[in-house]
Parts: structure tokens; sequence; C-alpha cells
């Protein structure tokens, strides 16, 4: 993968998250949140896949 791809990653993560991570949110609210996001389908970039598990999007919000 090259720098521009990495990038292209990198900003879609940031997508996911950027709402829990920039908000103050009780921990029932930011759960809720998480659930909802890995109910979603997602297009992300280089990748079939179309879901997002709580504990992948969980472990974006810790790096």
């Amino acid at each position: 993968m090259d720098e521009k791809q990495r990038e292209e990653v990198a900003l879609f993560r940031f997508g996911v998250i950027s709402d829990l991570v920039c908000t103050r949110l009780d921990p029932g609210t930011m759960a809720e949140m998480i659930r909802s996001k890995s109910n979603q389908r997602w297009h992300i970039p280089y990748s079939n896949r179309t879901r997002i598990s709580a504990s992948t999007i969980r472990h974006w919000m810790r790096l």
C-alpha cells in the first residue's frame, strides 16, 4: 500500500471514530454509538469488507 492509500485508510478510520473521540460521551451513549456503527455497512477503502466490528472501532479509538 502506498502513502496515498495509507492516508485514505487513515482518513476513513478517523471519519468512523471522530464523533466518538471528539465529544465527551457517557459510557452508555458511547457503547450504543459503537454498536450502531458496527451494524452499518461501509465502503472501506482497499477492502472487500463492508462491516467494522465493535472491537475494531474500540481499537482505532485507542491508537
